[in-house]
């Protein structure tokens, strides 16, 4: 928990460290097991060093009002109710992150930690369908209520100016899906892999395990079917973007590509959901459609440009600017000198990675190639003074 403990203020870091000598000595004294120190572990003492060391507030308390408010609506007002249940789902999903804990800290999810050493272990629906019981089990009452206007519409007054129940009902389960993404994709040691290739200079992709994969996909693509509101319809295309990503269907990634940038004007913006479109683009890089998949990546580029926070941004440039190099070193360059936080104002504050230095590199090869004298006089010529 080093790294952890060393994200916390100064002023946190003592209480902090003495959590853990306490935590380590009951351990010894009591002579716990291992089963016992995760089970612990995995409890309120990680909770409380997370909480502290990432500022993630503690969800549950929110939720259990929300849900109490909601509940008093349902009779006297069920378009209210309905549209107050919408919310809840949709702050559920919106705080997938910083719920993890929630999967990482049942007790099933050993489980799913196999499937680190073993990728092709089957695990049974029955272990997600329990995970998610318990996990849900704070705003249950909200859902039977739902379900029940859902089964007799006829004895609800809608004026059907919200959601209707069926797509409340999909809000939720779109929050559950992307939990259990959130959490999952750590579980594989594919996740290892995709790390190694940024180190490499490629595009990391999401991984998850198959039979993780067989899980989700089939309930997403029943999801997805009900969702309208345009609220919830980005975060199910950015969903679905990267369940395609990690089952390898190019279809799948295209059709919520193309979905979330129609809702945006063929542009991307704080709207468009990661990892759209630069995993349409990618996709497309491998399968060297290289001249369809320049479109995407130049509107990747333009997110970066706009502020629109993207973890890959060093990947995603370096790539485009390779792609881009099969038709004009030139065009390249200025894509480099013009997208790069190296050689531009965009993105300061991204987390530096590999693909930085080797797009730096690869700059000053194509600079030699073209015949400038230096980097500084390339930038010039195809960019300053244009």
């Amino acid at each position: 928990y080093s790294t952890t403990l060393l994200r916390l203020p100064v002023e946190d870091r003592e209480p902090s460290f003495r959590m853990c000598e306490k935590f380590v000595d009951d351990a010894i004294q009591n002579d716990w097991d291992d089963s016992t120190v995760t089970t612990k572990r995995n409890g309120d003492f990680l909770k409380q060093l997370l909480r502290l060391a990432y500022g993630q507030v503690e969800m549950e308390p929110i939720i259990l009002s929300q849900v109490r408010e909601s509940l008093l609506l349902k009779d006297r007002n069920p378009d209210l109710f309905l549209e107050s249940a919408f919310c809840v789902a949709i702050g559920l999903q919106r705080n997938a992150l910083n719920r993890m804990m929630e999967v990482t800290t049942h007790p099933s999810y050993l489980k799913f930690s196999a499937l680190y050493t073993n990728p092709d272990l089957d695990i049974e629906t029955e272990v997600f369908e329990k995970m998610e019981s318990d996990i849900t089990k704070n705003w249950q009452p909200l859902l039977k209520a739902i379900q029940e206007m859902a089964a007799h519409p006829k004895k609800t007054n809608l004026r059907h100016t919200t959601p209707s129940p069926q797509e409340v009902l999909a809000a939720f389960d779109l929050a559950m899906l992307d939990l259990w993404v959130s959490s999952l994709k750590y579980a594989t040691p594919e996740m290892q892999s995709e790390q190694n290739r940024d180190f490499k200079g490629y595009y990391p992709r999401e991984r998850l395990s198959p039979t993780c994969l067989r899980y989700l996909v089939p309930r997403a693509m029943k999801v997805k079917d009900q969702l309208k509101d345009d609220r919830v319809i980005q975060a199910m295309c950015g969903l679905m973007a990267i369940l395609g990503e990690c089952s390898g269907d190019i279809s799948l990634i295209r059709e919520a590509t193309e979905q979330s940038l129609s809702l945006t004007n063929g542009k991307v913006t704080e709207l468009t959901p990661y990892p759209i479109p630069e995993c349409l683009a990618v996709a497309l890089q491998e399968r060297e459609q290289y001249e369809e998949s320049l479109p995407f990546f130049e509107k990747s580029l333009e997110g970066i440009k706009t502020c629109v926070t993207r973890i890959k941004t060093d990947a995603i440039v370096l790539q485009a600017c390779l792609v881009q190099a099969q038709f004009s070193k030139e065009n390249a360059l200025r894509w480099a000198f013009g997208y790069s936080p190296y050689f531009s104002t965009a993105q300061q504050y991204a987390t530096l990675g590999v693909c930085r230095g080797l797009l730096v590199e690869q700059v000053e090869k194509w600079v030699s190639e073209l015949g400038y004298s230096s980097v500084q006089e390339a930038e010039d010529r195809l960019v300053k003074k244009e």
